[in-house]
């Protein structure tokens, strides 16, 4: 049996010593205070910056494990404003959503309800409806209001494409004294209108 030298053991648990608390800590620096916590926000806001006629009036987001809920108000030149939620990369690729909150002076509204999975006394999963409200709407692909669009919008930059025709069809929803009805396939409920602002 080939005898180890001890310089060699103490190099070992030294390299292991440095490394095993390094490596977490590098990670930990890298996922909650570097670059890595931004990487996605700071994405978005390239991607926005990077759509020809609009300019970032706001952006923001809420702090947590990873920056959530990134949200922006930008200002499409000679037309007005779009505010946005729940903005991802894929939201300038081919997203399942975009939450779409206002454009022009019409701010976006909804109250209703919607079916939720939750576990019964029985510890058995069941759907009930439940009271929801909204401020904004997913108007592609499957999206409750996306029928209301006689067009598709597939990404950020078709939206802001198709402002015009998108602000046409919203203006034409009702104030929040006369909410209109919508129930979609999955037979959740929707009365949605909206609020004028200023820009």
């Amino acid at each position: 049996m080939r005898k180890v030298h001890p310089r060699t053991i103490i190099f070992k648990v030294l390299i292991f010593l440095f490394l095993f608390p390094g490596l977490p800590a590098l990670w930990v620096w890298y996922a909650f205070i570097g670059p890595g916590y931004w990487a996605e926000f700071k994405d978005v806001k390239q991607q926005l910056e990077s759509i020809p006629g609009i300019k970032i009036k706001h952006l923001g987001y809420n702090e947590d494990i990873t920056l959530e809920n990134i949200s922006a108000q930008i200002y499409v030149r000679d037309k007005g404003i779009i505010r946005l939620y729940n903005l991802t990369r894929d939201s300038f690729k081919e997203p399942k959503a975009i939450g779409f909150g206002a454009i022009g002076n019409f701010d976006i509204r909804f109250v209703g309800k919607h079916f939720i999975d939750v576990t019964n006394e029985q510890g058995k999963r069941e759907s009930i409806k439940h009271d929801v409200s909204g401020l904004a709407i997913n108007l592609i692909r499957d999206g409750a209001f996306a029928k209301m669009f006689p067009f598709e919008i597939k990404n950020i930059q078709g939206l802001v494409n198709k402002y015009d025709e998108v602000e046409d069809v919203i203006s034409q929803w009702p104030n929040v004294d006369n909410k209109k009805y919508l129930e979609d396939e999955n037979g959740n409920e929707y009365n949605y209108y909206t609020i004028k602002i200023d820009q």
